[in-house]
């Protein structure tokens, strides 16, 4: 036995040995399941997801991804690295529009009444999509827009690829 050129001595082959002798593989795979359910409906229409409005005097800040002037370099670079702890965070990968927009509110709403400072939110990159186009991707930056929580979002950015690159967002919250 050996990794990458290193040979165990006999007596920690036996201690390893005598420590999985009763291990079993699972049968089945389980996953955790967030115990946070959302109670959502949605109507059967094709449009009941709000268009970003466009209005004389609109008081709603437009968030621009990558724009991060609300907040100090030092919190900018350890976000960057990946290294600031997360939150919460939501996976929308396989969601319909609909289903991922009252979601994504919902969990904003979460995020917002715990005071949470950096939230990951998963679209992924739609690579198994038509001609690889990523519709939530693609509409989070409106439905963040026109979100009563525009207010409370100081910075979006891309997540760092161990959290999914371009595949995710990362939303900074004022507390």
């Amino acid at each position: 036995m050996s990794k990458k050129g290193y040979i165990f001595a006999k007596e920690d082959v036996d201690i390893w040995s005598e420590a999985i002798k009763d291990v079993k593989r699972l049968k089945e795979r389980t996953l955790a399941v967030s115990n946070i359910k959302a109670d959502i409906t949605i109507n059967n229409r094709r449009n009941t997801i709000p268009q970003v409005p466009v209005l004389k005097g609109q008081q709603n800040y437009v968030l621009k991804l990558g724009d991060a002037t609300k907040i100090n370099h030092s919190m900018l670079r350890t976000i960057s690295k990946g290294n600031y702890k997360i939150d919460s965070s939501i996976d929308l990968h396989g969601h319909t529009k609909e289903l991922a927009y009252h979601q994504l509110m919902t969990f904003l709403e979460d995020g917002c009444a715990r005071k949470y400072r950096l939230l990951l939110v998963i679209t992924g990159k739609g690579n198994s999509s038509p001609q690889n186009y990523s519709v939530l991707k693609n509409s989070i930056m409106d439905w963040l827009t026109m979100s009563r929580f525009n207010e409370y979002i100081l910075c979006i950015s891309y997540a760092h690829y161990k959290h999914g690159g371009d595949g995710a967002f990362y939303i900074v919250l004022k507390r």
